[in-house]
């Protein structure tokens, strides 16, 4: 990628706070990956958004026109902090599933709504396209995405991801 353009990004992504500022650092880094293999720096940003799971947004569903959003959108509005995952906090059914409910724990957040996506197809496969993220786990606090396990654990390690829960500072 351009060192204009790579810097550029890096700047912002450093300004940049939260979740979405997160998820586009993922994303950036994806692109420069990309861009290393000879694609230009627009098409290497175009692929690691498709990789990534933005889709052209006049292509999605919204909450109206599918059940299977309504019925997400219920659950992710229905308490502070929820978590679709594999598995259950007991016993998740894969490691960033269970790196994720680590990271509510540290952050003091003992008992989070879960959802095991294993148990619904629909749901596993509606909450991908309702975040327009393509991995499993997915946090939703006050109703809002925050991200995947990497991320939470990008937030956690700069203190945003306790300030957003309430909790104090590792």
């Amino acid at each position: 990628m351009d060192p204009t353009i790579k810097k550029f990004l890096d700047n912002f992504v450093e300004t940049a706070s939260g979740p979405l500022a997160a998820q586009l650092k993922v994303m950036t880094d994806r692109a420069a990956v990309l861009h290393q293999t000879g694609l230009s720096p627009d098409d290497a940003l175009k692929r690691a958004a498709e990789e990534l799971g933005y889709a052209d947004s006049s292509q999605s569903q919204t909450v109206e026109d599918n059940p299977t959003f309504d019925r997400i959108d219920q659950i992710v509005k229905s308490s502070d902090v929820v978590l679709f995952m594999k598995g259950n906090p007991s016993f998740p059914q894969c490691g960033f599933s269970g790196k994720a409910i680590a990271v509510l724990k540290a952050c003091g957040v003992t008992k989070p709504v879960t959802v095991n996506v294993l148990e619904d197809g629909d749901i596993r496969n509606g909450i991908k396209e309702y975040s327009n993220w393509p991995t499993i786990p997915q946090l939703y606090v006050k109703g809002e995405f925050v991200g995947g396990s990497d991320i939470m654990m990008e937030m956690y390690e700069s203190g945003e991801l306790q300030q957003m829960l309430g909790a104090p500072a590792a």
